[in-house]
């Protein structure tokens, strides 16, 4: 699981890649802490897309926070000094820093010079497209992609920058802050925006735009009048736009909808973030976004929930490198994709969960603790509208070794698309159910026979000596 498998020399639509949402926040997103420690985290996970929302600071330094919030700031060369030395320690594979900018001109000239100064030959400077007058046009976008491959080692800037006619955050009341946050959250959930910065007054410097590989461009698709497919406005060159959650649920719809967002993203990246109501950092699920080919599924990473699990199981199919090649089947352009699992015969996958095997504790539990009452959750996450989903039975007071011996069978629509997931509980009679661990697999990195299913935390970190035991096997 830890080797490249993947060709990588591809354009870099054709690609997953894994992305975090406000990657900077260590909690929720009105009033925790903005740390650099949240962005190594998510580095060292193998997330490739950081999101940083920039704002003018004091003495002419740019800061990093959750605008119009109580978060706390850092400062955005902090951010890029982090980013700096922990991009390629998880993978050597391409980090893409998405601003989101709120900058006046002479605070992105700055960011221009932190992103040169700290990153140095790190970051990538294309050379730009040219006019008619064989002069380089620096808002124009690049015509094809560059591969994985080719921007191995590198940091790539996405970004469409714009004047803050903002007062710096911190001057402003806590009572002003709150009030502010609300009426954006009301207002971003009822136009349904596909973006998270204001569509007017975009001005764009050249000292940044000049750093700028992937632009991120104002999309409005708009669904046909019968319902069925999608219009995408024509765009000269590729580029990179934002939908909403909820907007990707209308777009992704399996059937025509998916089919035109699938062939959409076949050349141009598409970015998903969660709604702007998801004030405490919770998750939407990925897997719809996923299964309609928009690439850049971003997730709060503080929050590790099935949603982060599912991501990171994803992600561990080509290595942990943080890019994970479509499948075919959704670039060609002839008999196209559509996501529909009623148009596809389903293999049927048999899981014969036989024994969990030094299942420890809950977290924080002490050793004089109860011993546990473990089952195993098992859902196949596919492109049906719900998880096909299998509780087992409850062994009580075994850790140690319990024995289930229970056969489940699965309905698997996509080898390239389809997770597995597995999370072990502690059964408690008077309180919810403890959670003990957990593991994701892509259906196709699992192999048929006897099979060691490792245990993770929570956080992903492994279990040392956890594992589930299973025989996989296909039905004929």
């Amino acid at each position: 699981l830890y080797k490249i498998q993947q060709d990588m020399s591809r354009p870099l639509s054709h690609y997953f890649i894994s992305a975090s949402h406000n990657t900077y926040l260590s909690g929720n997103q009105i009033s925790d802490r903005s740390s650099v420690k949240a962005i190594t985290h998510a580095l060292n996970c193998g997330v490739r897309v950081i999101e940083l929302d920039a704002w003018d600071g004091k003495k002419g330094q740019p800061i990093v926070t959750h605008g119009h919030a109580m978060c706390t700031n850092i400062t955005f060369a902090e951010c890029i000094e982090a980013i700096r030395d922990n991009a390629f320690v998880k993978s050597q594979y391409p980090v893409i820093i998405s601003i989101e900018n709120h900058c006046s001109d002479e605070q992105q000239i700055e960011q221009a010079r932190i992103l040169k100064d700290t990153l140095g030959p790190l970051l990538f400077q294309w050379e730009g497209e040219k006019d008619d007058n064989e002069n380089v046009d620096w808002s124009k976008t690049p015509k094809t992609w560059l591969s994985p491959e080719d921007l191995k080692g590198k940091v790539a800037i996405r970004s469409k920058p714009k004047p803050s006619d903002q007062p710096n955050v911190t001057e402003e009341t806590a009572q002003d802050l709150l009030r502010k946050e609300a009426e954006s959250l009301k207002a971003e959930d009822e136009n349904n925006s596909d973006d998270e910065t204001t569509e007017s007054e975009v001005k764009e410097v050249e000292e940044l735009q000049k750093l700028m590989y992937i632009k991120n461009m104002k999309q409005r698709p708009k669904i046909k009048d019968d319902g069925t497919g999608v219009e995408f406005a024509k765009q000269e060159g590729v580029s990179s736009s934002s939908f909403k959650e909820t907007k990707m649920l209308e777009l992704a719809k399996p059937g025509e909808r998916a089919r035109d967002l699938a062939a959409y993203a076949r050349d141009h990246l598409v970015r998903i973030y969660p709604r702007g109501s998801r004030v405490t950092s919770t998750n939407y699920d990925p897997t719809p976004a996923w299964n309609a080919g928009c690439q850049v599924v971003a997730l709060n990473y503080q929050t590790k929930t099935m949603p982060v699990w599912l991501n990171q199981g994803k992600f561990s199919e080509n290595g942990y490198s943080g890019y994970v090649l479509k499948p075919d089947v959704m670039m060609a352009e002839s008999n196209l994709w559509t996501a529909d699992f009623n148009t596809l015969t389903p293999k049927k996958l048999n899981i014969k969960l036989m024994s969990g095997h030094y299942l420890p504790k809950p977290l924080g539990a002490g050793d004089r603790s109860e011993v546990i009452d473990p089952y195993v959750e098992i859902k196949l996450h596919s492109l049906t509208k719900e998880p096909q989903s299998y509780k087992t039975k409850v062994v009580d007071n075994n850790g140690f070794n319990p024995v289930w011996n229970e056969t489940i069978m699965f309905d698997v629509y996509s080898n390239d698309l389809d997770l597995l997931s597995f999370v072990v509980k502690d059964k408690d009679t008077f309180n919810s159910d403890d959670f003990i661990a957990q593991n994701v697999i892509p259906i196709s990195s699992m192999r048929t026979g006897y099979r060691v299913i490792p245990l993770r935390q929570a956080n992903d970190t492994p279990i040392p000596h956890a594992f589930l035991f299973a025989k996989c096997s296909w039905a004929d």
